[in-house]
């Protein structure tokens, strides 16, 4: 798979108005979807930093059968909010909408599918997650 068309597959599938006016203005003229790792405030307490995405290829594995050559992939979206658990569950909705069973837009897509989703507080105390797992799988 190509992981930067991956990339840029799932950043544009995310970077609509429905997801983007939820999150934070602070970042502008940056849009609060980053990938790997959001940029470090000097005030990293801030809550108008916060909501925010963040996504990472995890794994991408090859798969080979009898009439298919594939890859497997395994794409994390990391939602947090400094609100509250509602906030980061109706952004992780939003997300989950834009991603599963969705198509994305690079060169041999077949499906992504939703694995998992958990929502839980950070060691902070105050910063609220939502984790997902997509399983993005690709013809080579």
């Amino acid at each position: 798979m190509n992981l930067d068309a991956l990339r840029t597959a799932i950043y544009t599938a995310l970077n609509v108005s429905g997801l983007t006016s939820q999150l934070s203005a602070s970042y502008s003229p940056l849009v609060p979807i980053f990938y790997e790792i959001a940029p470090q405030a000097s005030d990293s307490g801030n809550a108008a930093l916060f909501p925010f995405v963040v996504f990472n290829i995890t794994s991408d594995v090859g798969y080979n059968d009898k009439d298919t050559t594939g890859t497997n992939a395994i794409v994390q979206v990391d939602v947090y909010s400094r609100l509250h658990t509602t906030q980061v569950e109706a952004i992780g909705e939003i997300v989950h909408g834009l991603l599963h069973r969705q198509n994305l837009s690079f060169a041999g897509h077949i499906t992504t599918e939703c694995e998992s989703v958990q929502t839980m507080t950070d060691a902070d105390g105050e910063t609220r997650r939502c984790l997902m797992l997509f399983r993005v799988i690709a013809a080579t």
